[in-house]
């Protein structure tokens, strides 16, 4: 069984074809799947997706990319949702560096809620680890096994972070063929990892290749398998092992949440 923790299916590639990607999905054997929100529209589309499929879930949060609409007591009312696990993805993305500050403030204010709610934090970082972990770090304790990495920058810092505060690493499509991060995952403990596809964005090989998009769920296999062979982990070990450790990351009890 496998657990997509990160899937943008309340994205419009998906709209026309739900039900049959979901059950493309359950085919392969990724039976979970976790929806984030990147502002407010996408995480009420993330809670209604997760209400109507079974073991499907949602994150609300707003990206750094967009935050000129940010509306903390929105976000704060989704939260009540039984379906609504995390907040996220929410970060740093400096890219889009000339509201530094801003996103600063918006993360740290979405991290305190995750905090006052108890939930899991899906963070998005695209240049700003520094940035990142010193907000994160006025937590400390607090935050232990409730961060969980999407689409980990392969960074030592975020590693012995990670390790310090039991904070999970997602690895994507990009492992397949990123040496980078491929030399990264090897020094990971296994307790901290979970495997996302961000669909529809970063179509694993050999897809990738195949010039295939979107990317969809179903396609979470070929990353397990590619990360069983490069760890040198039979395949049906590591699938349980990661499996367990999303189920933990998003505290979900394995009868349902």
């Amino acid at each position: 069984m496998l657990f997509d923790t990160h899937a943008h299916l309340n994205l419009p590639h998906f709209e026309k074809n739900l039900e049959k990607i979901i059950e493309e999905a359950k085919k392969n054997q990724v039976n979970y799947i976790l929806v984030p929100g990147i502002n407010y529209q996408t995480s009420v589309k993330a809670l209604e997706i997760s209400k109507k499929f079974e073991n499907i879930y949602s994150a609300c949060g707003f990206h750094p990319s967009e935050i000129e609409d940010f509306d903390l007591e929105r976000i704060k009312n989704l939260l009540k949702e039984e379906k609504v696990l995390a907040i996220g993805e929410i970060g740093i993305d400096k890219l889009k560096a000339d509201n530094l500050e801003k996103q600063k403030f918006v993360f740290e204010e979405q991290v305190k809620l995750a905090l006052e709610f108890n939930k899991p934090i899906i963070i998005h970082n695209r240049k700003g680890t520094d940035e990142i972990l010193e907000i994160l770090s006025k937590y400390q304790n607090k935050i232990k096994e409730k961060v969980i990495f999407h689409c980990t920058e392969p960074e030592e810092k975020i590693l012995n972070f990670a390790i310090e505060y039991r904070c999970f690493l997602g690895f994507d499509g990009d492992l397949t063929y990123l040496e980078e991060k491929q030399n990264f995952v090897k020094k990971v403990p296994l307790n901290l990892i979970l495997l996302e596809t961000d669909s529809p964005f970063l179509v694993p090989e050999p897809l990738k290749s195949q010039k295939i998009f979107p990317n969809k769920p179903s396609n979470l296999p070929l990353i397990l398998n590619f990360l069983s062979q490069l760890l040198k982990i039979e395949n049906k070990t590591l699938e349980k092992i990661i499996f367990e450790n999303s189920l933990r990351a998003f505290k979900i009890l394995k009868n349902g949440n």
